[in-house]
């Protein structure tokens, strides 16, 4: 799971000017400079994988260049832009009232810890929040659904995912009364070290493996194995599965991921099949006289998406 909070509030000149931050060369600009991190993340994890010979045919596969096209897409800031620095620029001044100043009294390393402390304490109850609920599953499978992962399945997250978490993680942590200056080197160090975490490096990080979210302790939670899921949700400590009793005790990291009850090998299936299951399970008794119609559809659709995820992936 990977929470995006606002990049534009970060690279503009001026996070208020939201005219600036929506015009297209800004967004092209963004999207450049996210290929750029997304080559040079590639570059890096990609050697390491191949020193512990870790398989990189997955990296000519549709599922790959799938998540690529999430990756620029959320490192293009187009959705933040449209939709959360907008919804965060309405929000910034109403909630002023209630901002707690304490942190600010702190020392800069003091502040620096415990955001981290708050943010992942916080990421973590979403997530199982996530999986927990109808609704926020609806869309948050669609990351899990990926049955190769690469660095890339980071950023592979529905729109409505994305804006829904983004919210409920930044709205606390501008409570606080942390400035904006002070999460950047925050998210670009979070940012490389979950792209790490869903790749497929074999490492557990040693002793350390009970506070600190290794690939091998992040590849259970997107294991295919019903025993493990909705375990692992830690985001960079895994402390707290530890603490609530939601850590996998397995050693050997899983060979198969993605959900065997959702398949969704192409992008409209990924963007559309949410919207559907939500929908299908709404009562018929609310859905109205056109239900059998939508859902004949639907079936329709699925089916589709069923019988394409049978086909072979790999790129020509």
């Amino acid at each position: 799971m990977y929470c995006n909070l606002p990049l534009a509030l970060f690279t503009l000149p001026d996070a208020s000017d939201l005219s600036l931050a929506s015009t297209w060369r800004y967004v092209a600009h963004s999207a450049l400079h996210g290929v750029r991190h997304g080559l040079l993340f590639f570059l890096i994890i990609y050697v390491i994988e191949r020193y512990y010979k870790v398989r990189t045919i997955k990296y000519k596969s549709r599922n790959f260049l799938h998540d690529t096209c999430y990756w620029i897409y959320g490192r293009s800031d187009l959705s933040r832009i449209l939709f959360t620095a907008s919804l965060f620029k309405f929000l910034g001044s109403r909630l002023a009232f209630i901002e707690i100043t304490f942190f600010r009294s702190l020392p800069v390393f003091a502040r620096f810890f415990l955001y981290f402390i708050f943010a992942d304490f916080l990421t973590y109850w979403l997530h199982r929040w996530q999986h927990s609920s109808r609704v926020l599953w609806a869309f948050h499978s669609m990351h899990h659904s990926q049955e190769q992962l690469t660095f890339a399945t980071s950023m592979r997250t529905h729109p409505v995912d994305d804006f829904i978490l983004t919210t409920l993680s930044f709205i606390p942590l501008m409570l606080l009364g942390q400035p904006v200056h002070l999460w950047l080197p925050v998210y670009i160090a979070m940012e490389f070290m979950i792209a790490i975490l869903h790749s497929e490096i074999p490492w557990r990080f040693g002793p350390l493996y009970r506070v600190f979210v290794s690939p091998t302790f992040h590849s259970f939670h997107h294991s295919i194995r019903p025993e493990h899921h909705n375990q692992n949700f830690g985001r960079l400590l895994s402390i707290w599965d530890y603490l609530f009793g939601t850590a996998v005790p397995e050693q050997e990291r899983p060979v198969a991921y993605g959900l065997p009850d959702c398949k969704m090998p192409t992008l409209v299936s990924q963007l559309c099949s949410p919207f559907l299951r939500l929908y299908e399970g709404i009562p018929k008794s609310i859905r109205g006289g056109n239900s059998g119609q939508v859902v004949a559809i639907s079936a329709a659709a699925e089916e589709a998406f069923l019988n394409a995820s049978n086909q072979k992936t790999d790129i020509p």
